[in-house]
């Protein structure tokens, strides 16, 4: 559980309880800390220095931690969308850089309360994303999703394709058989 993990990290680096809440509903998480001292210099982190992220496996473990803090991605057997919930212009731009910098290239959309959507909706690109950023398993898993989709989608279509083939038969065997007792009158 990503908030346990969170709040046992947090507890041990600032030497200080958190407190853990999940919603009614238990899709939302909350991780609080008392100390504002902490919060405040929890919330000056946003500003990180890129010179420290060079390597390819500090890039991938920081695009882990953003999406883990700020991510979501869609049940892959409704819809392909992995997102990034950016709280502001100039992160959002940051992550884009750095994802463009790496291959990646996400789309974007504002929101109304200032907050910016870095996102994906091609399955390709969140297979390679999960993949850069360590979660083998989903993209192995929205892969194995995908191909179900498509051996289905193909079943589908070749049904469709038999049944329309099966109704014009008829049809054009009624219009024979019409036909023939027009012509024994």
């Amino acid at each position: 559980d990503t908030a346990m993990l969170a709040a046992s990290r947090l507890s041990r680096l600032y030497n200080e309880e958190c407190e853990t809440k999940v919603s009614a509903n238990g899709k939302l998480y909350t991780v609080t800390m008392r100390s504002e001292a902490v919060c405040n210099s929890l919330k000056a982190g946003r500003m990180i220095d890129m010179e420290h992220i060079c390597k390819p496996c500090c890039v991938a473990a920081f695009i882990r931690g953003v999406f883990l803090s700020c991510g979501h991605m869609v049940d892959p057997k409704k819809n392909y969308r992995l997102d990034f919930l950016m709280p502001d212009e100039s992160s959002a731009n940051t992550l884009c850089q750095l994802l463009a910098d790496n291959g990646f290239t996400p789309k974007r959309s504002k929101r109304n309360d200032g907050s910016v959507c870095v996102y994906f909706i091609d399955s390709t690109s969140i297979e390679d994303l999960l993949t850069f950023m360590g979660a083998v398993n989903s993209s192995l898993t929205l892969m194995e999703i995908k191909v179900e989709k498509n051996y289905t989608n193909a079943l589908n279509r070749r049904g469709n394709f038999d049944t329309a083939n099966y109704v014009k038969t008829y049809a054009i065997a009624q219009a024979q058989i019409t036909a023939i007792e027009r012509l024994k009158e």
